[in-house]
């Protein structure tokens, strides 16, 4: 069996990228730009057609954009730009912290998706979030559209009206709509210096490019670090940060109380959904089978001075159905109860948070609750939960972590990756965690009050 030959039968890494044997030539066909030919290289990114990239070769000798390292003057008004879900702008809320801490009179503006905006807007280091309805749109037709144009021109005018003295683009480059989208935000914001990611020459739209070497290399937060370093800002973006107002804090309280739970009650959460659109196997694919929630709700709930809730937005109530069907009983079903702000408050209270590979577990690990995040086919290297006392359980397999869903080609394994993790595996962990967060809040009790904040 000769090499191509081999490589074209099982995935893996060849000379010329990952292959997949469904795969064409030039690897699997984009889902949003159907005539447009991927594949994803051993970076870890998803490569265009040679015109592509030469495409974007000219655009970067035509822009002429400097590559120096730190700023000649002091920024007024400071812009953060982020084009992600929940996860990854939590991922980038170290950023806040740091910038503001070294321009203080600045005022910070962050640009983002309008589902990520309650996780910005209390912070009182924001002064103001903006997420035009337009952003997150997939489709080149949708931006196409006379409504979104002028929304588009309405947001450019208000937007340069600000007069953005610096912009951060912690983006990744990773599809060919993507990278467009984030350089045309940049030049309708028309910022005095912008600094971001620049994967090979697809940042030609930045001002300083800090380089990116791909998926499953880094962690976020240490390229958001870079990207401060560029512009004169040291810090660390590993703390994430998240803000609950008392607001939420009392409601949270509130619907506690009308479901009979303690305060001395020990809360386990159990998240069995996430992603932005069950709609799309990119994301209901992410999900560990409901079933297997199902047998560790039922173990946990078992244990004394434990009440186990079960969370997520009302589309997700056939999962929980899925969950009762298995006969669990001492569950308390909120699903559909919780905003996302409620929900970080709720995290803040919890003994254990157990998730997928979502925003919710991205939450409760930044609000300081143990959590168990499962991960699959993706970057678990790259976007894994930030916090004190987080645990990743995955299946290692030789394949993953992958990138399937950037295509419709499927899996040959099944998903073992994130399938094959047994419950017995997370009970056991969840035990371990448990059983640690109950001794810290012993050893805090056991201080002075003066100490105990502190502590």
């Amino acid at each position: 069996m000769n090499e191509s030959r081999a490589h074209r039968e099982r995935p893996g890494p060849s000379r010329r990228g990952w292959w997949h044997p469904q795969a064409t030539a030039w690897g699997c066909t984009s889902k949003h730009t159907p005539n447009l030919r991927l594949r994803v290289a051993p970076s870890g990114w998803v490569e265009t057609s040679p015109p592509v990239e030469a495409g974007f070769r000219a655009l970067s000798l035509l822009a002429r954009k400097r590559t120096c390292h730190g700023l000649p003057f002091s920024p007024k008004s400071i812009g953060i730009l982020r084009t992600g879900f929940i996860g990854d702008v939590i991922l980038t809320t170290g950023m806040i912290r740091h910038v503001k801490d070294r321009y203080p009179q600045a005022r910070l503006h962050y640009f983002c998706y309008s589902s990520a905006r309650p996780i910005i807007e209390d912070n009182p280091r924001v002064d103001r979030v903006w997420s035009p309805s337009w952003l997150p749109l997939r489709r080149l037709g949708g931006l196409l559209r006379l409504e979104v144009f002028r929304e588009m021109r309405a947001f450019m005018r208000e937007a340069r009206r600000e007069r953005i003295d610096l912009l951060l683009v912690p983006c990744r480059q990773q599809t060919l709509l993507g990278t467009l989208k984030v350089a045309l935000v940049v030049w309708m914001i028309q910022p005095g210096t912008s600094v971001g990611l620049c994967y090979r020459n697809r940042g030609f739209f930045l001002d300083i490019k800090v380089p990116d070497e791909g998926l499953l290399v880094r962690h976020e937060s240490d390229w958001c670090a870079d990207i401060l370093r560029a512009a004169g800002i040291p810090g660390d973006c590993r703390v994430p940060c998240i803000e609950v107002h008392p607001q939420h804090e009392r409601s949270v309280s509130r619907l506690l109380e009308s479901h009979g739970i303690r305060p001395n009650e020990r809360l386990v959460i159990i998240h069995p959904g996430g992603g932005s659109d069950a709609s799309e196997p990119k994301w209901t694919l992410k999900r560990w089978p409901a079933a297997n929630f199902a047998r560790v709700a039922g173990e946990l709930a078992r244990m004394d001075g434990v009440r186990v809730l079960v969370t997520g937005v009302e589309a997700e109530r056939p999962l929980f159905q899925e969950m009762t069907a298995r006969g669990i009983a001492g569950v308390t079903d909120l699903i559909g109860r919780t905003s996302l702000k409620e929900f970080s408050a709720l995290a803040r209270r919890a003994a254990l948070v157990i998730g997928n590979d979502s925003g919710a577990t991205h939450v409760a690990a930044a609000c300081g609750a143990p959590t168990i995040a499962l991960f699959g086919y993706t970057d678990f290297i790259g976007y894994h939960p930030l916090g004190a006392r987080v645990s990743l359980l995955r299946h290692a397999t030789e394949c993953a972590p992958c990138l399937y869903w950037f295509g419709r080609v499927p899996c040959q394994k099944s998903y073992s990756c994130l399938r094959s993790v047994r419950p017995e595996q997370v009970v056991a962990e969840a035990r371990r965690l448990m059983a640690a967060h109950s001794a810290e809040l012993r050893a805090a009790l056991s201080l002075p009050k003066g100490r105990r904040r502190s502590a």
